[in-house]
Formats: C-alpha cells, sequence, structure tokens
C-alpha cells in the first residue's frame, strides 16, 4: 500500500488540475469496451488503493488525449511514468517485457526466418506461446525476412559507386551491428548519386508538435493537378530511420521508399539504428527508452549536421523522433533532430507543394479508402497519407468515419487484452466492409496487422500505390 501511495504522490501534480470535463474519455479508444479510459487513469491517483496492473498497462500510448484536455494534462506521460514505477517496484510482467523489446523480437524472427514462421502456423505452437509467454493464439503474426532491409542496403550499396567522401555512420551488413555501443564510422556513403533532383526543402520545422502548413489547405482537386517535373538538385539527400518492423518484417515497402526517393532525384543513407524506443515507453521500461534515444540522436544529430533531413515510414518512429525524444531528453541534439524529422507521406507532400516532386503518374484504378493511425494524429501528419493518395490518378477514395483499429502497437497481441483490442476495431471493421474497397491505406504497420485480420482485406502503405503509379520495380 505505502508503494502505491508513493506512486500516486508522484503523479498527482500532473493531474490535480482535471476538471471532469470528459472530453478524453470521448477519444479514447478504451472507454468504450472497457471500464477503463483516460479519466479513471487521472482519478486513480487520488485514490491509490485502486491502484492495479490493469488499469494502467491498458493504457498503450495512444497520444490522443493531450489534444483534447482543456488543462493541459499530458495523460500517458503521466501514466507512463507509473508504469516505469510500478515495474520498479511492483515487478512486471513477462509478456510487457518482451513486447517492449521491438528490436529483439523482430530479430530472433528474422534470424530463424523459416522456422519462425512455419512455427507460427501451428496451432500448438500458438497455444504455447499462450501459456507460457501471454500472447494470444488468435492473433495473427507478421511474416519475418531472413533477408533485413538494413542487408539489402548495404550489399546494394557495395555494387554501387560511393557518393563522395564524407563521412557518415552506415548499416552494416549484420544485424549485430544495431547492438553496438557506439556507431560504427565508414568512409563514403554507401549510395549512388542522382545527376538530377531538387534543392534542400527550407522549411525548418521547428514547431514540431504543431500540424504542418499543408495539412491545413483543402485537397479537394489536388489529383487533377497537372503533373510536374522535378527541380534540378545537387544537395537534396535524407537519412532513412527504417524502425524494426519495416526492416525485418517488411523490408519490400523500405526498398519502395529507398526507390521512390532516388527516382526524385534524392540521395538516401541509412545511418546506424536502434528501436526508436516507443514500445519501451508504452510499457513503462523509461532506461531502455533513454538508452536507445541517446544512440539514435548521436547519430541522427551528426546526419543533420551534415544536411541530411530524416524520414521514416513509421507514424510511431516519427513521434518518438519529433516529440518523445525533446520531451524525455531535452538536449540540443534532440530539438535539432525533432526539427528535422519527417513522417515520408509528410516529407513527399511537402516536396509537392514546393514543386519538387515528381508527378508523371499512371492510373491505377482501384476502390480504396484510408484508416488514420492515432500517432499519426498525435503528430499532427493525419492528412499526409490521404493527400499522397489523392495524386495518384485512376483511384477511387471512400470516405469512411474513421476510427482507432485497437491493437494499439502490440497491445493487441497479449491474451488479456486482445479480446478488447478487436471490440475496439469492431466499428472500424464494418465502416471498411460497407465500403467494399479493393484495398485499404494506412502508414500504421500494426495498423495493417489488426485490419487485415479483422475484415480480410488487403491493406497497404500509401508509398506502395505511389510506386505502382511511378512504375517502380
Amino acid at each position: 500500500m505505502a508503494r502505491k501511495v508513493a506512486l500516486a504522490r508522484a503523479i498527482i501534480p500532473q493531474t490535480e488540475k482535471c476538471i471532469k470535463c470528459n472530453n478524453c474519455m470521448t477519444i479514447c479508444p478504451l472507454a468504450a469496451p472497457t471500464s477503463w479510459g483516460t479519466e479513471t487513469f487521472v482519478q486513480l491517483t487520488r485514490f491509490p488503493h485502486l491502484l492495479t496492473y490493469d488499469p494502467l498497462f491498458y493504457c498503450f500510448y495512444c497520444q490522443l488525449c493531450p489534444d483534447v484536455c482543456p488543462m493541459n494534462i499530458d495523460v500517458p506521460r503521466a501514466v507512463e511514468e507509473m508504469k516505469e514505477r510500478f515495474n520498479r517496484e511492483e515487478r512486471g510482467r513477462l509478456i510487457n517485457f518482451l513486447l517492449s523489446q521491438a528490436d529483439l523480437m523482430t530479430r530472433m524472427g528474422s534470424r530463424t526466418d523459416p522456422v519462425s514462421n512455419i512455427l507460427l502456423r501451428f496451432p500448438l505452437a500458438r497455444a504455447f506461446l499462450e501459456k507460457t509467454v501471454g500472447i494470444d493464439r488468435r492473433r495473427d503474426f507478421p511474416e519475418f525476412e531472413r533477408q533485413t532491409f538494413r542487408q539489402w542496403f548495404s550489399r546494394r550499396s557495395q555494387e554501387i559507386a560511393p557518393a563522395s567522401s564524407g563521412r557518415i555512420q552506415i548499416s552494416s551488413t549484420t544485424e549485430e551491428s544495431s547492438q553496438a555501443a557506439q556507431p560504427r564510422e565508414v568512409t563514403g556513403q554507401g549510395v549512388e548519386r542522382p545527376s538530377a533532383g531538387a534543392t534542400q526543402p527550407s522549411r525548418e520545422r521547428e514547431d514540431h508538435d504543431k500540424a504542418p502548413p499543408w495539412a491545413k489547405k483543402p485537397f479537394v482537386g489536388i489529383a487533377n493537378t497537372q503533373p510536374a517535373a522535378p527541380l534540378p538538385s545537387k544537395d537534396l539527400k535524407v537519412a532513412y530511420f527504417v524502425g524494426c518492423f519495416a526492416d525485418r518484417c517488411d523490408p519490400q515497402l523500405a526498398q519502395t521508399l529507398v526507390k521512390i526517393l532516388e527516382q526524385n532525384g534524392i540521395e538516401v543513407i541509412v545511418p546506424e539504428q536502434k528501436c526508436c524506443g516507443l514500445p519501451q515507453l508504452a510499457y513503462g521500461r523509461t532506461q531502455d527508452f533513454h538508452k536507445n534515444a541517446g544512440f539514435n540522436l548521436k547519430v541522427l544529430s551528426q546526419a543533420v549536421r551534415e544536411g541530411y533531413q530524416i524520414v521514416t515510414a513509421c507514424d510511431s518512429c516519427a513521434l518518438a523522433l519529433k516529440r518523445e525524444y525533446p520531451h524525455f531528453l531535452p538536449t540540443e541534439e534532440a530539438r535539432v533532430v525533432a526539427g528535422r524529422s519527417f513522417e515520408i507521406c509528410e516529407y513527399l507532400l511537402m516536396l509537392r507543394y514546393e514543386g519538387k516532386l515528381a508527378l508523371d503518374l499512371k492510373e491505377v484504378p482501384l476502390r480504396v479508402t484510408h484508416k488514420t493511425p492515432c500517432h499519426a494524429i498525435a503528430q499532427g501528419t493525419q492528412q499526409a497519407g490521404l493527400r499522397l493518395v489523392d495524386l495518384v490518378p485512376g483511384l477511387t477514395r471512400v470516405e469512411i468515419q474513421d476510427n482507432c483499429c485497437g491493437i494499439g502497437g502490440t497491445f493487441g497481441f497479449k491474451h488479456e487484452s486482445f479480446d478488447i483490442s478487436m471490440k475496439i476495431g469492431e466499428r472500424l471493421f464494418r465502416e471498411i466492409e460497407k465500403a467494399e474497397v479493393d484495398r485499404v491505406i494506412t502508414t500504421c504497420p500494426t495498423c495493417k496487422l489488426q485490419i487485415e485480420q479483422g475484415t480480410g482485406i488487403q491493406t497497404i502503405h500509401p508509398l506502395e500505390l505511389l510506386s505502382t503509379a511511378y512504375w517502380v520495380e
């Protein structure tokens, strides 16, 4: 009991301003299917004898509630602190530790492919995981790939001429490099310098928590604008923060990103990197998050100093780079990295509005709808995927009532929360099924898993549509 009181007292200064307006409950994905929700987390700090595991770890760090709170209470971070203290003083559960280690789990799955993928298809193996670890046997798993994206990129880089004699940290050919204590420096950038492109985007994005200017522009009619060729360039270049999922479970998407950027005259490097750390924050493992964030900031800040923008195709990674790093590590490195980090759709739309994105696209005759991930809403880039899709001619885009899919990163993998996860997603699944679409578009890899499991409809990233329209092979 004394420990619970200590937990509560540490958080009360952040939550005592609550006026019980219930704004947060209208947006919290947990409010409808459970008795828990944002206000519940706030009020529990005032009644420490009720503070238990379930309400704390049901919060999956969607980051939707801070924007609707009139008192500016940062509930997700307050809950994260309670989780961290709970793990330290009450001992956390094994399932939470494992799911917080996205880098470790995806690396193990990749290295043991095809055995890992075959085993995960067998009911007995799934039942074993449920009984011993706590991962629900009904959950569809992603396919692990033996050859990771970073291995592909490293081999490809060795086959082409280095871009210059500059120095930057580049991914090595082995997965062990991500566990190194310090980044490894190599000479040259290991990428082919394009002959044409565009000038470096001028927008600094210093106020990275606000929606970018293009998010406020009406998107009606964008798909009918005249194609434009990219402007000549010498310096347009990006550092690609791949993320655990794209590297080992969807390397084809990562390869597509590189090819699209290169087609637009943009030089691409892949620096050394670790997991962004957001899964660790979601499970209250703050020390692990700080280690990963510190490593990434050291490498990425060097890339920014050398003139690189940072892009990622994962909304959660983008949220970590833009918002979580400056909050938890308020350093100059974090500020610089945050101001130069972009979700890939946001980055391409920025180029488009500056007249620097090639729009010579062929028609793609598909009927699609779009699912906006929670972490895209949290960072103000919720319209980026929509607007990028609207650039592709021939599409029929069906509007639906957008709702949280319910997977909450890895929240929906746990046996104790699988049913809640699917219950949260029911409204979205019904909306998608009523739309009768060929594809669902989303920028979040775990949203893709949940939507495909809940509807059976193929779900893809906007880059995959753009790549088809570009004739990228």
